[in-house]
């Protein structure tokens, strides 16, 4: 409905409509993000036009955004279930054109705090990581190009980008506070522990001669600074 409905308050009507509908279901969040990855993974087909698709993931986005205010535990815990679950062979299956919608919703709720920097780290960044590590020929190299490729980035604009009006979140100062408060908890315990414990992953994907050399070349810059960082 959200990808032929661009009037500004039908996220807004479309989540308490969900709401007031399914309250009483325990998963009924679960069953929401899990259809909206099924909707976005439609996006590209539907929308050609980059500014256009990425203006309707907005759209989810906000979407979203409305349902984490109706959870009285937020809408965290239940992205990192999926992530960690059924939704993994999903986020494998990705092409790099819903890479791009998923990336701008990703960033947008991690904005806003309805995902945590830490869950999409810990549940999908540093997994994919892992993923690369094991890659040991050049077909699974591959497979891994659009998931390794997409981590990376959205690694990068998670932790370090903060430019305002680039077509992907943050658009504006206040998305861009967001943005670097959340990304803080990054850097304190226990969640720093696991950052290091995955730095070695990097080191390994650099050395793997199964996967692309600018693929390579993009992983030892996102090490570099991470180290950067931490110094």
């Amino acid at each position: 409905l959200l990808a032929t409905d661009p009037a500004p308050e039908a996220p807004t009507l479309l989540a308490n409509s969900l709401w007031y509908k399914y309250m009483t279901s325990p998963d009924w969040a679960w069953k929401v993000w899990d259809n909206t990855i099924t909707s976005l993974r439609q996006l590209p087909a539907m929308i050609p036009d980059i500014p256009s698709r990425h203006a309707c993931a907005l759209r989810y986005a906000t979407f979203l955004v409305h349902v984490d205010q109706h959870l009285p535990r937020g809408f965290d815990e239940q992205i990192r279930s999926w992530l960690t679950g059924p939704g993994w062979s999903k986020i494998t299956a990705l092409t790099p054109e819903t890479w791009e919608v998923v990336t701008v919703v990703l960033l947008y709720l991690s904005c806003y705090g309805a995902l945590a920097t830490t869950t999409i780290l810990e549940s999908l960044i540093f997994p994919v990581w892992k993923a690369g590590v094991n890659v040991s020929n050049e077909e699974q190299g591959q497979t891994l190009e659009t998931l390794l490729t997409s981590a990376h980035t959205l690694f990068d604009h998670l932790l370090f980008l903060d430019e305002c009006g680039a077509g992907l979140p943050p658009a504006d100062v206040f998305e861009a506070q967001g943005l670097q408060t959340r990304r803080r908890d990054v850097f304190r315990e226990p969640h720093f522990s696991l950052l290091v414990a995955n730095f070695p992953a990097l080191v390994l994907i650099e050395q793997n001669r199964f996967l692309s050399e600018p693929l390579r070349t993009a992983c030892t810059s996102l090490r570099r600074k991470i180290c950067r960082v931490g110094v």
